[in-house]
């Protein structure tokens, strides 16, 4: 039996999404600051998304995934404009290199004494490169390699250990 929908919830996250969007923090800091786990946070903004979801999204299902709309995003647009703007010519996808070794990105960042500029000056850099090398390899076959590789990794809960599981891709 499903359970009765509670308009008061639905508000109350519909209110914490709004705020989320109006902050330069991310997903970890501000469920931290809110008291939230990142999995509620993700499931609800899921339930709350106009589209419903993933289901009717127009992005492709796999492929280098662009920045999105939060403003601190485009700081990194503008420090490597060349690299994004090839990144940028391709239909951005849900599952991409970079989302399988970075999933624990919150945990690997939590890591460093200032995580931000960590995240400008290692991930991001390698995060190009990584949505280049799909461009180069770009094929059915590798779209449904990358496709079971994300499925075998949702099951895992444990961050990374400093290597980044995707070395047979």
């Amino acid at each position: 039996m499903a359970r009765a929908r509670d308009p008061d919830l639905w508000q109350a996250w519909r209110e914490r999404l709004r705020r989320f969007r109006g902050t330069m923090e991310t997903v970890a800091e501000f469920c931290r600051r809110e008291r939230v786990s990142m999995a509620a946070f993700y499931q609800w903004r899921r339930k709350l998304s106009p589209g419903g979801g993933v289901r009717r999204s127009k992005d492709a299902d796999i492929g280098p995934r662009p920045p999105g709309p939060r403003p601190q995003v485009r700081r990194y647009v503008d420090k490597y404009p060349q690299d994004y703007s090839e990144l940028l010519q391709v239909r951005p996808g849900i599952t991409d290199i970079a989302s399988l070794k970075y999933r624990h990105e919150a945990e690997i960042l939590g890591q460093y004494p200032d995580p931000e500029q960590a995240y400008v000056d290692v991930i991001l850099p390698d995060k190009i490169a990584l949505g280049k090398e799909y461009i180069r390899k770009s094929s059915l076959a590798f779209d449904i390699k990358l496709i079971i590789m994300t499925v075998l990794r949702m099951s895992e809960t444990s961050p990374t250990s400093g290597k980044s599981g995707t070395a047979s891709i």
